[in-house]
């Protein structure tokens, strides 16, 4: 079987090669296009279009999410914990979540107190995945021993 489908030089060869080498060919040709297309409409889906919310959406929102706030247009929480590996654990957690759902926040760290402001770039403002990502960050709350500062 051949390493890589047929280039421009190999085209004159094709009738002279037997039926089977053509079709081996025609074949690796084939496969090539199906995962280039394959590939290309994963990263479409990647990149699918995320819109900003209006500012009445983000108000009628944020009004049912415990915690948060609004500041410099971002949803925005703090935290303090017991020490500094409690805060570290639970920055863990929300690592784990954030990178499950592609959607990293803005985030700081010291000591016992952490920070988290939401944002989403690709829109310009606040979007469903950062309502989405805070709710998961308070059902993260909901089970652990943190506290609002």
């Amino acid at each position: 079987m051949l390493s890589q489908p047929p280039g421009t030089a190999d085209i004159r060869n094709l009738e002279r090669q037997p039926a089977n080498e053509i079709d081996t060919r025609l074949q690796s040709s084939v496969l090539t296009v199906n995962i280039a297309l394959h590939l290309l409409s994963w990263r479409i889906v990647q990149m699918e279009k995320i819109d900003k919310l209006s500012t009445e959406a983000v108000t009628t929102r944020l009004a049912q999410l415990p915690g948060w706030t609004l500041q410099d247009d971002k949803l925005s929480r703090k935290f303090s914990f017991t020490d500094f590996v409690e805060a570290f654990g639970f920055m863990s957690r929300v690592a784990l979540l954030a990178e499950k759902m592609n959607h990293h926040p803005e985030w700081s760290n010291v000591y016992n107190r952490v920070t988290i402001d939401l944002t989403t770039h690709d829109a310009g403002g606040i979007s469903d995945r950062d309502f989405q990502l805070a709710e998961s960050v308070n059902q993260l709350l909901a089970i652990s021993s943190t506290s609002e500062t």
